[in-house]
């Protein structure tokens, strides 16, 4: 068993968000697109 978490940082390395193992990919996109 296993876990998979994505961290977001921003360009000065803080920390914004992890999405976890659970997390779909239209929820990362909606932020990403929200945060770039």
């Amino acid at each position: 068993d296993h876990t998979s978490i994505f961290y977001i940082f921003d360009t000065n390395g803080k920390f914004l968000k992890h999405f976890s193992h659970g997390s779909s990919s239209e929820e990362m996109y909606q932020y990403l697109k929200n945060e770039i």
